[in-house]
């Protein structure tokens, strides 16, 4: 997920944790962003590089969704802040536990 909103430019919240696989355009190499979930509320078409392209194609589509939970259901706006802040936190407990040692 970090990989398409730092390289594609997408908004994490509001535009990466609604993308459908419908939006992904392997062929192309281009990311939809849909006229609902736009800030700019136009549709925008992005060019992806090979390494959001590679890390895209690895996913498994268990849903409509590309960014799931391990249920095959869509992370909302809620549990997204709950996943990057464990990311965070996780990191910060790592670097706090290697700097004791």
């Amino acid at each position: 997920m970090a990989l398409i909103g730092i390289y594609c430019g997408v908004r994490l919240k509001s535009e990466g944790l609604t993308l459908r696989w419908s939006d992904i355009d392997f062929g192309r190499g281009t990311v939809s962003v849909q006229v609902p979930y736009s800030k700019s509320s136009k549709p925008r078409t992005i060019p992806m590089n090979s390494l959001v392209r590679e890390a895209l194609g690895r996913l498994p589509q268990k849903s409509e969704w590309v960014f799931t939970k391990p249920t095959g259901t869509p992370y909302t706006a809620r549990s997204h802040k709950v996943l990057m802040s464990s990311i965070f936190w996780g990191k910060q407990a790592w670097y706090a536990s290697k700097e004791l040692n």
